[in-house]
């Protein structure tokens, strides 16, 4: 395998990739890695998905809505979807 040395990366942007490493319970060569492999399109198909992320754009997902319908509104929108 071959190595990528990277010169002069800005103070925010090395902050910025420790903090996903960690979010993602990755060592920043890790974290670098997946981020070129996504970039590229050749991430690894036989790993799980990351739980992280799935955990928090179901998060994100849950914060969109507004909560539970109630019946009457279900009902509603079945009436309005039928002729």
């Amino acid at each position: 395998m071959r190595s990528l040395n990277i010169k002069n990366v800005p103070d925010e942007i090395h902050v910025a990739l420790k903090q996903l490493a960690h979010q993602h319970r990755r060592s920043l060569n890790g974290q670098v890695l997946k981020l070129f492999e996504d970039a590229v399109g050749r991430g690894r198909s036989d790993l799980r998905p990351d739980a992280d992320d799935l955990l928090k754009r179901a998060a994100a997902l849950r914060s969109r809505c507004r909560g539970a319908l109630t019946t009457r509104e279900i009902e509603a929108a079945i009436r309005r979807g039928r002729p």
